[in-house]
């Protein structure tokens, strides 16, 4: 018998979710912060650009029901999924 633990368990930190066969590729990018610092010196502004805000997985996977959708983008959460 396996037991989850109760009320008191510690909340996981992120999910895995699985795709089948059938999963279409698509072009996921994930958005951070644009800046590295949370005050902007408007005489610096571009040397506190983040370079790395921008994720994109080009070799993703996203199940085919995802087409049922009327938008070609759709934001979800802090990432743009694009078909």
């Amino acid at each position: 018998m396996c037991e989850l633990g109760g009320d008191d368990a510690p909340k996981p930190k992120g999910f895995v979710q699985w795709v089948n066969d059938a999963a279409e590729p698509c072009e996921v990018r994930v958005y951070g912060h644009l800046f590295t610092e949370p005050e902007i010196d408007d005489k610096r502004w571009e040397e506190q650009l983040n370079h790395d805000s921008l994720v994109v997985h080009a070799g993703a996977r996203i199940d085919p029901a995802a087409r049922a959708l009327q938008a070609r983008r759709v934001l979800c959460s802090h990432a743009w999924v694009i078909s």
